[in-house]
């Protein structure tokens, strides 16, 4: 068994950020019922100011690597997470891309169903820039920046892997790619959630090649969708109740990171 350390830190509030809109247009995510509100800062905000090195190829089995900590992002002391609800992550790279481990506590698991677009539903979105620089923001760069979604687990005995990519121009709805068909993610069941395990690569975000290395930096950031019921109108979902952001943009007129890549933390490699 994998040991999975977590680091609790005593951090200043600036951080995480919480979505309360719901929505995937940047008109409704300025005049949602709630706005974007900002919550207290995690110890996984550490995750935004450097990222370590993993020493060897990570083995994609929903169990953190080996030397990796977890750091603790939503709790029950978060403030508008539902009860219950707690989250920690963990991101390293290697040579050729970028590791995430994300533990999901959740008393409940009603992912996206069969027929809706992933993220409505319990799921986990990923977002990576290559090289934590932007072209023309708040949209992505095509190629080198990509949100990718990976649905929670639909029983709890299987391991599953169901994705999605979406890149966004900025400006409104993102374009969506098609099912995220990469062997190198995994969302695992677990007695009080689940575990979404992935190594982000070049082909990942539509590049040839990707060369990773320490002193460079990336563009990184996650959302958290939890499923339920949502009012109908929000947007394209009925299925999901909330959705989380790691870290929002401070301007533009959707601060969310699936349409502002300014949102995104850039992160400094560290040396091995």
């Amino acid at each position: 068994m994998r040991a999975h350390g977590v680091m609790l830190l005593s951090l200043a509030l600036i951080a995480c950020s919480i979505d309360w809109s719901l929505a995937r247009e940047p008109s409704l995510a300025a005049a949602g019922s709630g706005g974007n509100a900002e919550i207290g800062r995690s110890s996984a905000a550490l995750l935004c100011e450097r990222i370590p090195s993993l020493a060897n190829e990570p083995v994609i089995d929903g169990q953190l690597e080996p030397g990796l900590s977890l750091y603790t992002w939503l709790d029950e002391t978060t403030s508008g997470t539902r009860s219950g609800v707690s989250v920690n992550v963990s991101l390293a790279y290697r040579p050729d891309g970028v590791y995430f481990f994300v533990t999901v506590v959740d008393p409940t698991r009603d992912p996206a169903p069969a027929d809706a677009l992933t993220y409505c539903g319990d799921g986990v979105e990923l977002y990576i820039d290559d090289d934590g620089k932007f072209d023309n923001p708040p949209g992505y760069d095509r190629p080198g920046t990509m949100q990718l979604i990976v649905a929670a687990p639909s029983n709890e005995t299987s391991a599953t892997r169901r994705g999605q990519r979406f890149v966004s121009s900025g400006s409104g709805d993102g374009i969506d790619l098609g099912a995220w068909t990469s062997n190198r993610f995994i969302a695992l069941p677990t007695p009080s959630g689940y575990t979404v395990e992935a190594l982000v690569v070049g082909s990942d975000l539509d590049l040839g090649s990707w060369a990773l290395a320490a002193s460079a930096e990336i563009g990184w950031n996650l959302s958290l969708n939890i499923g339920g019921t949502q009012e109908p109108g929000i947007d394209a979902c009925t299925t999901r109740s909330q959705q989380i952001h790691f870290r929002l943009a401070t301007s533009g007129t959707c601060t969310a990171p699936f349409c502002n890549a300014t949102a995104f933390c850039v992160t400094s490699l560290q040396p091995p």
